[in-house]
């Protein structure tokens, strides 16, 4: 019987491929796949410190948001 997680036929083969293949090369895309979000989801994280590490130090956002305040207030 096969290991493929795919559903089966009466004789135990799968729907989806012959002998598996093809449920392999998506099991192995998969897995590649998830690699890379995990990766992407890691650098996500870093970036989203440095931006906030960024932000508290940062004296042109300070200073824009002040000025773009003082502005609106000026206007009637």
């Amino acid at each position: 019987m096969s290991d493929c997680d795919s559903p089966q036929r009466n004789d135990g083969s799968c729907f989806l491929c012959d002998g598996c293949e093809a449920c392999e090369l998506l099991e192995q895309r998969n897995r590649k796949l998830k690699r890379e979000v995990d990766s992407l989801s890691e650098e996500q994280r870093r970036l989203s410190e440095a931006l906030g590490a960024h932000e508290r130090l940062c004296p042109i956002m300070h200073c824009c948001t002040a000025s773009s305040s003082v502005s609106g207030a000026m206007q009637p």
